[in-house]
């Protein structure tokens, strides 16, 4: 169907803090006005609170679009910055396959 619009997968960035908010936000906008959204969190090395509340409100605003969003893989570094901040239960990381553990199994 011409003009249809496909699910899309966006890669966070290295950092994901309050420098690169605006940027990622701008990527995350485009991304609502698709069906289905996939993140690969697994670049994330860095976050802080900024970039934390992006993704809440990321999450937020694609369950009242009805967008389906997805996590691929996140890092540890990203898990544990949304865990200290309180943010998981918003965000969903639970159970979500965490990259870069290799060296422990």
């Amino acid at each position: 169907m011409v003009g249809e619009r496909r699910a899309v997968s966006v890669i966070l960035p290295v950092e994901l803090d309050i420098d690169r908010v605006r940027e990622v936000q701008a990527q995350l906008l485009q991304a609502l006005e698709t069906p289905a959204i996939s993140l690969d969190g697994t670049p994330v090395q860095r976050a802080d609170t900024a970039g934390v509340q992006l993704l809440c409100a990321l999450v937020i605003a694609a369950q009242r679009r009805g967008v389906a969003l997805t996590w691929s893989a996140v890092s540890p570094a990203l898990v544990t910055c949304v865990q200290l901040l309180g943010a998981g239960s918003v965000v969903r990381l639970d159970g979500v396959r965490q990259e870069g553990l290799e060296w422990f199994e």
